[in-house]
Formats: structure tokens, C-alpha cells, sequence
């Protein structure tokens, strides 16, 4: 199933999302046309650290979704997030409200992580292959 290189991934994803977000916060909200106020900025910044966050998660666990006891929660984890992410900016793209290629991007970069997470824990584990760390 390839879950490894899904963590991986995903971990780089939402490390380059994060790394955007805590350093480029007033630029994202410009670009986006909302008002960088104080708000706005503290709410990215934290959209940016729960971000990062998940990245190190999912880039420290990579050799665990396969198999073990915390197999199972971070696939949920995962699946849960990039499925509602998934689903909020789906909703933009097809009523047009939100252009460039960049959100379009985003938008099926997002789609693709939630299907794979999907896979991955609605499918049953393979009993062939150990669930070893290596």
C-alpha cells in the first residue's frame, strides 16, 4: 500500500503549507484579499503551527502506519483532516469563486492525500508483509 511513502508525502506537504503560513502570513492573506489584521494573522499563524505539527507526526510515524497500535489513529487522523480540508475548498473551486492555479492545486493535492488516506484505512491490512519499523 505504500504507506511510507504516503507519510513521507504528506509530512513534506504539510511541512512546505506550514512553513508558508508562520513566515509569509501578511503576503497569503494580501494575495488572498483578505485584510492582514491581527485576527486573521494569529488565526494563520496557528493554521501554520497545527500544520507543521501534523508534518513532524506523520514524518515520525512513517514506518508505523502499516501495522502496530497507532497504525489505525493516524490514519484517521490523516484521513479526517485532508478530508474536511478536502471538502472546504472543493466548495469554492466548483462555484468559481476562488481562481489560479495555485488554490486549484492545493484543492486537488488535498483531494489526492484524503483518497490515499482513504485506502489506507478502509483496506485491510496485508498479514503477508510484517509490520515491522523498517
Amino acid at each position: 500500500m505504500h504507506t511510507k511513502m504516503l507519510m513521507s508525502f504528506s509530512a513534506l506537504f504539510l511541512a512546505a503549507l506550514g512553513i508558508l503560513a508562520l513566515f509569509l502570513t501578511q503576503r497569503i492573506l494580501l494575495h488572498y484579499g483578505a485584510y492582514p489584521g491581527t485576527f486573521a494573522v494569529i488565526i494563520l499563524k496557528v493554521v501554520g503551527g497545527v500544520l507543521l505539527g501534523f508534518a513532524v507526526l506523520n514524518w515520525t510515524a512513517r514506518a508505523a502506519l502499516g501495522g502496530g497500535a497507532s497504525g489505525r489513529p493516524l490514519a484517521l487522523g490523516n484521513f479526517v483532516h485532508f478530508a474536511l480540508v478536502t471538502l472546504a475548498l472543493w466548495r469554492p473551486v466548483v462555484a468559481h469563486a476562488a481562481g489560479g492555479y495555485k488554490f486549484i492545486t492545493i484543492t486537488v493535492l488535498y483531494t489526492i492525500f484524503a483518497v490515499w488516506f482513504a485506502v489506507v484505512l478502509f483496506s485491510k491490512p496485508n498479514p503477508d508483509k510484517p509490520s515491522s519499523p523498517a
